[in-house]
């Protein structure tokens, strides 16, 4: 209805618009992308998220689970730019600090090349920023305990083959531990 609302504004006033004038029949991911290659208006956070893929990539498990983010700086002097990784534990950004020359190395590998890397303790934890982008409601978990008579035959062999297996001086207090454990029962 608004084409032809438009189409008809058009032809009254002596305008004509022909397809190839409008730029023809695009798609919208293929304008979108269009736009945004030629505008500046993401590039800093690309290469931020480039970075951090990067740095994903080259190291191990335990940085992985303290990354926060990352941050390229501006190149200076002719040189490679600077990365700056923010770290939720400081005795994690101690030990980077002390490799940072081998993580250099390792970002050149994948393509990435930096003049540094400095390591910054972040203001907040990994695990608090996942907290917070997902609100989870947290289940409260409810428990029975039974009585010594609701034991069967089979959980009362059970707890006699374990306490025999205990030195003497702690069968007395293994059986109420293990007694316990067999009487504390999760509900679901």
């Amino acid at each position: 209805m608004i084409r032809r609302y438009f189409s008809k504004a058009f032809s009254n006033s002596g305008w004509s618009v022909s397809q190839e004038e409008r730029g023809g029949e695009k798609p919208l991911d293929e304008i979108l992308s269009s736009y945004f290659k030629t505008t500046r208006a993401f590039d800093t956070a690309s290469e931020n998220h480039t970075a951090l893929l990067a740095w994903q990539k080259v190291i191990g498990e335990n940085e992985r689970n303290h990354t926060v983010g990352a941050f390229v700086g501006k190149a200076k002097f002719k040189q490679a730019p600077k990365l700056v990784i923010y770290v939720d534990s400081n005795a994690l950004r101690i030990d980077l600090m002390a490799k940072r020359d081998v993580y250099v190395q390792r970002l050149a590998t994948v393509g990435m090349e930096f003049s540094s890397i400095d390591f910054k303790l972040s203001k907040y934890k990994k695990k608090q920023i996942q907290q917070d982008s997902y609100i989870q409601k947290r289940q409260k978990k409810s428990y029975h305990v039974r009585s010594e008579e609701s034991l069967t035959l089979k959980e009362k062999e059970q707890i006699a083959s374990i306490v025999k297996t205990l030195p003497e001086a702690l069968r007395e207090t293994g059986y109420k531990a293990i007694l316990a454990s067999f009487l504390h029962k999760e509900d679901k």
